[in-house]
C-alpha cells in the first residue's frame, strides 16, 4: 500500500517540477475543418500568474496572434475554424521566453457539389483513402464500417463520412433469428449501440449522423403451435396483445397484416431519438428499399417515415430483370414518398464491368434521387473492375446531379399500381404468399415496368392510398393494373372515380377485379420460354444457375413486348405521348422539371439477345426527335445547343440528357455580393453571400432548377471554392464562409450556367 501511495506522490512531482512548456490536442489529431472548434490544451511546469501567446502562422505568412492572461499549470484555449482560410498553420505557445509548437491543418467544410456521391468503401487509411475526393475518385462522402478517422484522411480527400450498419447488418440483429424488430430488448440494445457512436463521432466535424441498418426485416420464429414462419411471432403477438387486449389471431387479417408494418419504423423512432439525445443536428440513417416486396416481414412505403433521409439499395442484377432490377426496385421502393432526400445504392458486385456499373447508375439517377453511391466489393482504390465508370459516372452526377437537389420528382402521365389490398388478400387465403412477387401482381409487375422502357414512357408506381386520396388523380392521366386479383372497396370505387373523370385505367395481366371502365388489355407477359419442357424441368430440378439464358434482359425484354404494344394502342388512343419519340426499344426515357426547364434522359439499356449472359447488353443508335416547339433546347452533358431530331450512337449504358427551356438562355446576373461580419455568431461569423439568376434573352428571369458552376476568387488570384449548385426557381442564393486572414482587397465571383455556357461575374 505505501508503495502504491509513492508512486502516486513521485508521479504528481514528475508532473509538477516539468522543466518544458507543452501544448496538445486532446482530441488526439491534426486535422481539422472549417466548421470546428480547435482546443489546445497547454501545461505549465507550475501555476503562476502572467500570459500565454498562442501564434497561428500560415503557408502564406498571415498570423492570428493571441493573448491570454493566466495564472493556472492548466490551459484549455480554443480556436473557432471559421476564421481560419484553409491551410497549414505552425502553432507557437510561449509563457515569456519558454515556447511550444505544433502543427495543425485546416480544410474546408465546404464540399463542391451539393449532391451526395457515396463510397460504401473499403479503403484503407492512408493513400487509398486520399484517392477518394473530387481530386482522385470523385466522392464527396464516405460510407464506413470502422465508425472512425484517425488520421484525418477522409478530411483531406473532402469527404463526409459516417459509420455504416452501427447496429449489425441482414435480417435480425446479428443474424439471431430470435431477435425480432417488435421486441423491445432487440430495440433498446440497437439504440444503445448508435448512441454510442454518436457519441464517439459527436466531435467530428465532417460527420453528419448515424447510419443503423442493412437490411432488416421481421423475423421468421415458431408460433404457439410450434409452426416455424412470419406468422404468430412472440414478439410481435405479445405486443399486439399489450397495445389492444385482444389476441392477434381474433381479429381481421389485414388489420393484422397492416398493423405490424409499424414495428421496424418504430424501432428507428427509438434509435432516432438515441443518436438526437447526443446531437440535435445528427443525421439518423438506415438502409431499406430492398425490401419493398416483403410486406409480411415489415416493408411498405413507411417502413422509415421517421428518419429525415431514404438511403436504400436495389434488388441487384443477378435475377429478375438483372440491369434494371436497381432502378425497378428504386421506383417501387419510393412509391407515395417523393419528398425525402433519396440516397441509393444499385450496383454490388465485385465483378461488375465499367457497362454495367455505368448503365445502373444511369437508371437510377434519372428517376431523380439526391444521391447515388457505389459498393464495397467496387472499391475503386483496390479493384479496377469498374473503376472507369465509376470516375465517369461521379462526374457527371457531381455536375448535373445538383438540379434533383433544387426541385421535385417530376410525375409522368402515366402510373403502375403495387397494391397491397390485393396481396394481403391473397395472402388471407395462402398463408405461403408472404412478398409480392409470389403472387401474381408481383410476377407480371416487372413486365410492365419493362413495357414502359421499351416504349419510352416512364410508369411511375403509386399505392392504394394514392388512389385513394386523390393523388392519382391530380398528377396521372392513365394507370395500369398488374394482374391484381382483388381490391378495397374504397380503391375501386376511387378507380371507378378517376375514369368517371377522364382517367384511363389499363388491366394488365390476368387481372381478375372488376373495375367499371376499365380496359382489360388481353394480355398475360411472361417469359418466352416459360412454358417450354426444358424451362419446366430444370425449375423442378432446382438448377437455377442453368436457367441463365432462359431468364436475360432480352427475354424480359421479349415477354414484356406483346404488354408494351397493347399498352401502346391504348395510350395513343388517348393521347398520352412517350416523353420523346424513338426509333430504339432500348433507350429508357424519363422527364424531369420544374417552371421554365425540362430534362430529358435518355439511357441505352438495350439487351443483346445474341448472348446468352444475363446482362449482356450492346451498344444502340437511335434517332430521338423531341417535342420542342417555341421552346429550345440544350445539351445537358456538354453544353450548347441540341436538335429536336437527331440520329445518336450510344455505347452501353451511355445517358444523354437534353434541356428543354421556355425560352433561350440569355444571361446569367450576379447580384452585388455582400459580406458580412459578426463575431457574436460561432458557426458563420464572416460570410461571403452571393446570388445569381440565369435569365433568357429578354431579360426574364428562367424558372427552373439550372446547373451552375461558381468560382470564387480572393484579392492575390487563387480560388477559394470551386462549387457545383443548382437555381431554384431560376435563382441560387448561397451563403460561403470567410476567414479572417483571408487575402484583403477586391474578390471576383464567377457563375457560369452549364447548359449554355453564359457567365455572370461580380466584384466585392
Amino acid at each position: 500500500m505505501k508503495s502504491l501511495l509513492l508512486m502516486g506522490i513521485l508521479a504528481a512531482g514528475g508532473s509538477a517540477f516539468a522543466a518544458e512548456l507543452k501544448v496538445a490536442l486532446p482530441l488526439g489529431r491534426t486535422v481539422y475543418q472549417t466548421n470546428e472548434r480547435i482546443d489546445f490544451v497547454v501545461t505549465r511546469p507550475a501555476a503562476a500568474a502572467g500570459e500565454l501567446k498562442l501564434t497561428l502562422t500560415d503557408a502564406a505568412g498571415s498570423v492570428a496572434a493571441f493573448t491570454f492572461p493566466t495564472a493556472r499549470a492548466v490551459e484549455h484555449l480554443h480556436v473557432n475554424g471559421a476564421l481560419l482560410k484553409p491551410g497549414k498553420y505552425a502553432v507557437e505557445v510561449a509563457d515569456g521566453a519558454t515556447t511550444a509548437k505544433t502543427e495543425i491543418e485546416v480544410f474546408s467544410h465546404i464540399r463542391r457539389s451539393s449532391y451526395k456521391i457515396i463510397n460504401w468503401g473499403t479503403a484503407k487509411a492512408g493513400e487509398e483513402r486520399l484517392k477518394q475526393g473530387e481530386g482522385g475518385f470523385g466522392y464527396n462522402f464516405f460510407y464506413t464500417q470502422e465508425g472512425k478517422d484517425g488520421n484525418g484522411d477522409f478530411i483531406r480527400a473532402g469527404l463526409d463520412w459516417m459509420s455504416v450498419c452501427t447496429m449489425s447488418g441482414a435480417h435480425q440483429m446479428d443474424l439471431r433469428m430470435e431477435c425480432d424488430w417488435s421486441d423491445p430488448y432487440v430495440t433498446r440494445g440497437g439504440t444503445q449501440r448508435v448512441a454510442q457512436r454518436a457519441f464517439q463521432n459527436r466531435s467530428c466535424g465532417n460527420v453528419p449522423g448515424v447510419h443503423f441498418y442493412d437490411e432488416p426485416g421481421l423475423t421468421w420464429w415458431k408460433n404457439p403451435a410450434g409452426e416455424f414462419g412470419p406468422h404468430g411471432v412472440p414478439a410481435q403477438t405479445r405486443s399486439f396483445e399489450a397495445a389492444f387486449d385482444k389476441t392477434w389471431d381474433s381479429v381481421p387479417w389485414a388489420d393484422w397484416a397492416r398493423w405490424k408494418l409499424g414495428f421496424m419504423d418504430a424501432a428507428w423512432k427509438e434509435a432516432q431519438f438515441g443518436v438526437s439525445y447526443v446531437r440535435p443536428d445528427l443525421l439518423s440513417l438506415t438502409q431499406s428499399q430492398y425490401g419493398w416486396s416483403a410486406f409480411t416481414d415489415g416493408y411498405y412505403f413507411n417502413v422509415v417515415r421517421s428518419l429525415p433521409i431514404i438511403s436504400g439499395h436495389g434488388g441487384y442484377h443477378d435475377f429478375g430483370p438483372g440491369y434494371f432490377n436497381p432502378s425497378y426496385f428504386l421506383e417501387i421502393a419510393r412509391a407515395r414518398d417523393l419528398t425525402r432526400d433519396c440516397w441509393y445504392l444499385p450496383t454490388w458486385y465485385g465483378n461488375t464491368t465499367d457497362d454495367e456499373f455505368r448503365l445502373e447508375q444511369y437508371l437510377s439517377f434519372q428517376t431523380g434521387v439526391e444521391g447515388l453511391m457505389s459498393p464495397p466489393p467496387l472499391e475503386p482504390a483496390s479493384n479496377p473492375s469498374a473503376r472507369n465508370a465509376i470516375i465517369e459516372v461521379n462526374k457527371v452526377i457531381g455536375r448535373l446531379g445538383t438540379i434533383f437537389t433544387t426541385m421535385p420528382v417530376t410525375r409522368p402521365p402515366v402510373a403502375i399500381l403495387y397494391s397491397l389490398s390485393d396481396l394481403i388478400a391473397t395472402q388471407a387465403v395462402d398463408r405461403s404468399v408472404n412478398y409480392a412477387h409470389g403472387a401474381a401482381q408481383g410476377l407480371c409487375l416487372p413486365f410492365t415496368y419493362l413495357a414502359g422502357k421499351q416504349l419510352q414512357y416512364q410508369f411511375l408506381p403509386v399505392l392504394d392510398e394514392d388512389v385513394i386520396d386523390g393523388t392519382l388523380a391530380a398528377h396521372h392521366k392513365a394507370v395500369i393494373l398488374s394482374a391484381v386479383r382483388y381490391l378495397d372497396s374504397a380503391v375501386v370505387t376511387a378507380l371507378e372515380d378517376f375514369v368517371a373523370g377522364g382517367g384511363l385505367v389499363l388491366l394488365a395481366g390476368d387481372c381478375t377485379v372488376k373495375i367499371k371502365g376499365a380496359i382489360h388489355l388481353g394480355v398475360n407477359p411472361k417469359l418466352p420460354d416459360e412454358d417450354s419442357d426444358t424451362y419446366k424441368k430444370l425449375v423442378a430440378e432446382k438448377k437455377w444457375g442453368d436457367l441463365e439464358p432462359y431468364q436475360t434482359v432480352a427475354k424480359y425484354f421479349q415477354g414484356a413486348a406483346p404488354l408494351a404494344k397493347a399498352l401502346k394502342a391504348q395510350l395513343d388512343k388517348a393521347g398520352i405521348k412517350p416523353e420523346f419519340e424513338c426509333d430504339a426499344a432500348g433507350i429508357s426515357a424519363t422527364r424531369q422539371g420544374e417552371g421554365d426547364v425540362d430534362y430529358l434522359f435518355a439511357v441505352n439499356a438495350t439487351p443483346d439477345s445474341a448472348s446468352p449472359k444475363r446482362n449482356a447488353m450492346k451498344a444502340a443508335s437511335a434517332t430521338i426527335s423531341i417535342d420542342a416547339k417555341g421552346k429550345t433546347l440544350y445539351d445537358a452533358m456538354t453544353g450548347g445547343p441540341a436538335k429536336a431530331k437527331a440520329k445518336y450512337d450510344f455505347i452501353p449504358g451511355q445517358m444523354r440528357v437534353f434541356a428543354r427551356t421556355a425560352r433561350p438562355i440569355g444571361s446569367v446576373a450576379v447580384a452585388t455580393p455582400v459580406v458580412t461580419h459578426d463575431l457574436t455568431q460561432i458557426k458563420t461569423p464572416i460570410t461571403l453571400r452571393v446570388a445569381a439568376t440565369v435569365l433568357d434573352t429578354k431579360g426574364g428571369i428562367l424558372s427552373g432548377s439550372l446547373p451552375l458552376r461558381i468560382v470564387v476568387t480572393d484579392a492575390k488570384g487563387a480560388t477559394r471554392y470551386d462549387l457545383h449548385r443548382a437555381t431554384k426557381l431560376g435563382t441560387l442564393e448561397l451563403t460561403l464562409p470567410l476567414a479572417a486572414n483571408d487575402a484583403a482587397g477586391e474578390w471576383k465571383i464567377t457563375v457560369t450556367e452549364l447548359l449554355n455556357n453564359k457567365i455572370g461575374r461580380a466584384h466585392v
